[in-house]
């Protein structure tokens, strides 16, 4: 056991010891028509093939999770059911209160909460909702202090107060009790609080915090309880503005800046994507909206997916940290992030690669999906829409004629896919357990015999030693095979991808080959089979003495091989994954089913 750890944690550390340090691919769809079913599925399908040739990419639900809590989501719509929900839970709270029923109260009043919570931006936009919500609130700090819970009161007013910042209450509908520790809240952050600056881009937008509006930005929202806020910025009257987080602590005032224009464009929902209102907004401001989700979400390779046309997909991969001028390493940005302007670029006019494939009815092929993952992980700049694929003009690189197949290969990622990986090294334990059970099972197996040939040397038949040595010696034999077939299904999983094939591929080989010799060798002199079955309870001493020795010779044999198996499999793997000229895809769906098959003929 401690012998297969240590060859697991060994495989482990080799492997991660040889990949590259990850920078996964931020892929970035964009639309500027009303036409978006075939972003998600295409989006998905298309990192699905990235990973297989070894590229790492965002999580499409990763980059979604973190632009929403680091950036911006969309704002909640409040239903016209919850809206209900919510007046009518405030309702009985209010008739629970008057009862002195205050456990019913709180129950209530935690149901408004939780609506409220959720939906604080929609539920705060009209004033007089607004209102409404700090008088609910209020209704827990009465009960609170009706029960003798003074300090929480105490901390349920400022909750109060930062749920709805600026909103004055309806003095009228509370205790003096419940005013008085209103009164001194508002002293005491006026004293104490923070304050929330709030500017956009362009200025002169409505600005809203907690659904409030403040004022027109820029705006300073000053004596505020510290807390997680909601801002936003309008400058379209008919458009919610996106929800922007702000965490205000106790020592430090915030400031947030939106660029309404990407507030405007950004979507998260299914999955991150860029809508824009025409093509040519999209050229003009497509690179900055990227550099702009790629700091939240570090990359420094965007992988653009569009439809130009609805025949067409393009896939445009653009290198971020390389100045789009220059072409030199641009200097890592460490101070605030500001309003930039916008830069324009032409389709492939800055791509480190390009590809283009066939939209399809349903969406790209797999078949093309695969063909454009190739060519997206090797930097290639290829049309893919004909009946032969055309070399494309892309980020300022003429086409060049094309060149004899004894050229350089392209490098590629070393790091296999985290999915590939993970299979492979379930594979590589599971064949490692096998061999080492095999190999531990052989001194049972000879202790088992020793006993069946002594009773079969003193005339009886011990058939319990003969079944025994038979059980084992079948477990041996198969246990070996089996860990000789998991360990040549791990290597091209587990092996991580090189240019040519390393020296200790062919070292191992070397090893391989000089098992499998000796496996070949020790089987062929193996003696006859005996003239009785080893299996017979009539075998007598002679017979059952050679069906040991031919069972110590076989396992040797099978072990030997079993082991020379994966050893040869590593060059193997790196000869035949270098330079794949063959590519089998298949595309199936309903009513439908095609074969491609691509590469070097």
């Amino acid at each position: 056991m401690r012998l297969l750890l240590a060859i697991v944690v060994w495989a482990s550390i080799t492997s991660y010891a040889t990949a590259q340090t990850s920078d996964p691919w931020l892929i970035v769809p964009t639309t500027a028509t009303t036409d978006d079913d075939w972003i998600e599925s295409t989006a998905s399908r298309l990192r699905t093939e990235l990973l297989e040739q070894g590229v790492e990419v965002w999580s499409l639900r990763k980059e979604q999770k973190e632009i929403e809590a680091e950036l911006s989501k969309p704002s909640v719509v409040l239903t016209e059911e919850d809206t209900e929900k919510w007046s009518t839970a405030s309702d009985a709270a209010v008739r629970a209160i008057a009862l002195g029923d205050y456990a019913v109260a709180l129950a209530k009043l935690n149901e408004a909460d939780a609506i409220a919570k959720r939906s604080v931006e929609e539920l705060n936009r009209d004033p007089k909702r607004a209102r409404r919500h700090l008088d609910t609130c209020l209704y827990r700090v009465r009960v609170l202090v009706e029960t003798g819970r003074d300090a929480q009161a105490r901390e349920a007013v400022r909750n109060c107060q930062r749920a709805v910042p600026t909103e004055t209450a309806t003095r009228d509908l509370h205790p003096p009790w419940v005013l008085e520790l209103l009164d001194e809240a508002d002293r005491e952050r006026k004293t104490r609080g923070r304050s929330i600056a709030i500017d956009s881009e362009p200025s002169g937008c409505v600005a809203r915090l907690n659904g409030v509006a403040v004022g027109e930005t820029p705006v300073v929202v000053e004596a505020l309880w510290p807390g997680g806020y909601r801002a936003q910025a309008e400058c379209d009257p008919e458009r919610r503005g996106r929800v922007h987080g702000v965490q205000l602590s106790r020592t430090d005032d915030a400031t947030v800046l939106i660029e309404s224009r990407l507030d405007r464009v950004l979507a998260t929902r299914p999955i991150v994507h860029l809508r824009y209102e025409n093509a040519s907004e999209a050229i003009r401001n497509r690179l900055s909206d990227a550099e702009a989700l790629a700091a939240y979400l570090p990359s420094s390779s965007v992988l653009f997916v569009s439809k130009p046309t609805p025949e067409t997909v393009e896939l445009e991969l653009v290198d971020l940290s390389r100045d789009q001028e220059t072409g030199e390493p641009t200097p890592e940005d460490t101070g605030p992030r500001e309003f930039k302007p916008p830069v324009p670029a032409l389709p492939g006019a800055l791509a480190s690669a390009l590809v283009r494939i066939n939209a399809g009815a349903r969406g790209p092929s797999r078949g093309d999906l695969a063909l454009a993952a190739r060519a997206l992980a090797q930097r290639q700049c290829t049309d893919f829409r004909g009946p032969t694929p055309e070399t494309i003009p892309c980020g300022g690189r003429p086409v060049e004629p094309p060149v004899a197949d004894t050229q350089s290969p392209t490098p590629i990622p070393r790091r296999r896919p985290k999915g590939q990986f993970a299979s492979g090294l379930t594979l590589f334990s599971l064949g490692a357990a096998s061999l080492v059970t095999s190999a531990a099972l052989l001194i049972p197996r000879k202790n088992a015999g020793t006993t069946w040939v002594n009773a079969v040397f003193e005339g009886s038949q011990d058939t319990d030693s003969q079944n025994r040595w038979l059980t084992l010696n079948d477990v041996i034999l198969g246990t070996a095979a089996a860990g000789g077939g998991l360990l040549v299904a791990s290597m091209p999983l587990i092996l991580p991808n090189r240019t040519k094939t390393p020296w200790w591929a062919w070292l191992s080989g070397g090893v391989g080959l000089g098992a499998a010799a000796f496996s070949i060798a020790y089987g062929v002199t193996i003696q006859p089979r005996p003239s009785t079955s080893c299996r017979s309870d009539a075998i007598g001493f002679d017979d059952t003495t050679v069906c040991i020795r031919r069972a110590e010779r076989t396992s040797a044999a099978v072990l030997a091989g079993s082991l020379a198996a994966p050893l040869i499999t590593m060059p193997l793997v790196y000869l035949f994954r270098k330079k794949p000229r063959v590519e089998p895809t298949v595309d199936a769906g309903p009513g439908r089913a095609q074969l491609l098959v691509s590469g070097s003929f």
